[in-house]
């Protein structure tokens, strides 16, 4: 037995619509542009590479929204790595001005060490003369490098303008092992680290970076203290340039 042949449908009857539900609206660039600003406003060294794409990414992501709002969104996103980008830029000479200085006093006080540690093989040098000529210091910087225990470099300081073969230091001559540790056998102009003080070098080795005013008030009471022990001032050879030993060689 046949089925009977379906009802046509009423004229009004409700149409079900079985297509796919609209597209969501992409926010990758967007999302992008904003990553990218956030980290150049954190990473100042990076500032300029991150910022820079952080805007046009920014820029291009709000073109599309508003051309083709449907397919593209973001837009809150895309306005807030403009913002991050163009604010890391902006930012960017600040932070060098700041960084500057800082990095600036860096260098100065590890030149300091380096002046420091020129001193202190200086004086140890003078010591192994004294007790291979007995006790007698050197005559001067230059008789060290003559005997090959010091190299014509370790005279110079780091901050200075100077260039091997030439002395920074001053020399204090005529000087034992027994006289005080706490008097000075060599030392530098305060001019080298902008005068804020002098690396100085004691009889006992020792090494101090002695900040002004308190360089020149240890300097004049050496000086007095020798005077009263010796009866005279005592003799100090300036800084100036080294004379060589035939085939030394004026590097490290």
């Amino acid at each position: 037995m046949s089925e009977p042949p379906a009802e046509p449908l009423p004229s009004d009857a409700p149409f079900l619509d079985y297509a796919s539900p609209p597209e969501k609206p992409r926010s990758g660039m967007a999302i992008t542009a904003l990553v990218l600003g956030v980290l150049a406003l954190f990473c100042p060294p990076l500032a300029l590479p991150l910022g820079v794409p952080a805007i046009v990414l920014g820029i291009i992501a709000l073109v599309r929204v508003g051309r083709q709002p449907r397919r593209h969104g973001g837009k809150g996103l895309a306005i807030g790595g403009i913002c991050t980008g163009g604010g890391a830029i902006l930012l960017l000479p600040l932070m060098i001005a700041i960084l500057l200085p800082s990095l600036a006093r860096a260098r100065e006080i590890a030149k300091r060490a380096v002046c420091s540690s020129h001193l202190r093989g200086i004086g140890q040098s003078v010591m192994v003369y004294a007790y291979d000529y007995n006790e007698y210091f050197p005559a001067g910087f230059q008789t060290l490098i003559r005997e090959g225990m010091c190299t014509s470099q370790q005279f110079v300081c780091p901050s200075s303008a100077s260039t091997a073969p030439t002395c920074d230091y001053y020399y204090v001559t005529d000087l034992t092992r027994s006289d005080p540790p706490d008097w000075i056998l060599a030392f530098e102009d305060p001019s080298n680290h902008g005068g804020e003080g002098a690396n100085v070098l004691y009889l006992d080795g020792q090494v101090n970076f002695e900040k002004e005013p308190q360089f020149e008030q240890i300097l004049d009471q050496f000086k007095v203290a020798y005077e009263k022990a010796r009866g005279e001032p005592p003799t100090i050879l300036p800084p100036g340039p080294l004379a060589l030993p035939p085939g030394a060689s004026a590097g490290p």
